[in-house]
């Protein structure tokens, strides 16, 4: 009973529907095979799973339909209409579940478990029709089109965001279920370290392998104060823009340390940039877990940060976005029809500025050169100053460099290990995975629950 896109696509194509598909393919090129490979999904649909976290399940219908995709397609549509109804249960997890209701007109309001199958599957055709069809105009509308399906997107998604207080609460941790898993290439000597420690190192950014890395942030967020200083009237915003540049080079002052994941199991390139040349080790974290003990464990009273997210590596879509935060600054400040001085001084408004900066700066966290695109990024962040008030900060040697380093703890529970994949490039593979078995069981982890492999690359040094 599960909604087939591929097969919905054929529908389209050989049906009375067949211009939408030849429009969109005559600029994105054929239909790549399943929802999650097109580009309006990994672009924009996708930023709404996280959300269903706080939704009650249809009870006795899990299996029936993909429930997570329809909610993205519903809330994420223009057209759509929709209710979140917030429950006095408390779930065994002890968050508040919200009733989620799709309304069809004033007066016909269902609950996704009221609908029938053939509602529920003429749903999926319609907004995954509008998806389509929006996609197409961006291509073909025009620089105005293409921006106001942008803002709407923004809009979309910060109204969702700002629902109510489950979906702020989720924003901060979730991941999207594609991330369940996520895989960190290293060498045998660092997960030794990280099973002695029980920490993850976060190494300083500056040090990593991209030499863009850090850099990147503050070109893309200078085009985009330049492009809107190239306006007739920006005179009237110098000030503002002059407050929110002064705010963003205070984050340059920050260390900033980095651990790096990636989505992909098992990938040759990622084995031999982090994973001693396929000679060393992959290990697979539960998201989830890893980030909900990451939280409880490394907070300090001087408010530093830890951040995590998945990287962004288009320029100009993050270029786009910032220029957006920027010009909400702008449009607050000139409708307020104050002076700078007296704008500034307010409390009110100056919370609102540094918590927009602070958006800004997250965004350009982001970005990460496009030629890194296959690793497919996930990304925890640690930040603080570098008067010396955070974390320790530690080195060790890599590649003929000295790297500085933080340890994010897990505290008094054991790092959440799913899964080992031995290198490709190893030798005695088996040994060396009763080898692990045992280095597991000295640090007390249990090796029933921990999936310890080799990798099937045949990749030989």
């Amino acid at each position: 009973m599960q909604f087939d896109f591929d097969i919905y696509i054929e529908k389209l194509r050989n049906g009375f529907e067949n211009e939408v598909i030849n429009t969109y393919e005559n600029f994105y090129g054929k239909v790549p095979l399943g929802i999650k490979n097109q580009v309006w999904y990994t672009d924009y649909v996708s930023k709404f799973i996280p959300y269903y976290q706080a939704i009650e399940h249809p009870k006795g219908l899990t299996e029936d339909f993909d429930w997570e995709l329809l909610f993205a397609l519903c809330v994420s549509s223009f057209s759509s209409k929709f209710e979140i109804v917030k429950s006095n249960t408390i779930f065994l997890d002890k968050s508040f579940k919200s009733t989620f209701k799709i309304i069809a007109t004033e007066t016909l309001v269902k609950q996704l478990d009221e609908l029938y199958a053939f509602q529920i599957e003429r749903l999926f055709e319609i907004y995954v029709a509008e998806q389509i069809k929006l996609q197409s105009l961006i291509a073909e509308g025009g620089q105005r089109e293409m921006i106001d399906i942008y803002e709407e997107r923004i809009k979309t998604l910060n109204y969702i965001s700002n629902y109510d207080e489950n979906f702020v609460l989720i924003k901060s941790g979730m991941v999207f279920k594609d991330d369940k898993i996520l895989y960190h290439y290293t060498s045998f000597s660092t997960i030794n370290e990280v099973l002695k420690t029980n920490s993850l190192r976060a190494c300083d950014l500056k040090r990593l392998n991209d030499k863009n890395e850090h850099k990147i942030w503050f070109m893309v967020f200078e085009e985009a104060v330049a492009s809107i200083t190239s306006f007739n009237d920006s005179d009237r915003v110098l000030d503002i823009l002059e407050f929110i540049k002064k705010r963003i080079d205070e984050y340059k002052k920050l260390d900033c340390f980095v651990t790096c994941f990636s989505k992909e199991r098992d990938l040759l390139s990622q084995w031999r940039a982090y994973g001693d040349d396929g000679e060393g080790i992959c290990i697979g974290f539960d998201s989830v877990e890893l980030l909900n003990l990451l939280y409880q464990n490394n907070t300090t009273s001087q408010n530093f940060s830890l951040l995590n997210g998945s990287l962004d590596y288009d320029y100009h879509r993050v270029c786009y976005d910032v220029r957006r935060k920027i010009l909400d600054i702008c449009k607050l400040y000139l409708e307020s029809d104050m002076r700078f001085e007296e704008f500034s001084n307010q409390v009110d408004k100056l919370n609102t500025l540094n918590d927009i900066c602070e958006q800004i700066f997250f965004r350009i966290q982001d970005l990460k050169d496009s030629s890194f695109f296959e690793e497919k990024e996930f990304r925890l962040f640690w930040q603080q100053d570098t008067k010396g008030q955070g974390k320790k900060v530690n080195t060790f040697e890599k590649n003929k460099r000295i790297i500085p380093f933080v340890e994010l703890d897990f505290g008094n529970n054991k790092i959440p290990i799913k899964e080992i994949i031995v290198g490709p490039a190893v030798h005695e593979k088996q040994e060396t995975i009763e080898g692990i078995k045992k280095v597991l069981e000295h640090y007390g982890l249990d090796v029933n629950s921990i999936n310890i492999v080799a990798s099937k690359i045949p990749y030989r040094k």
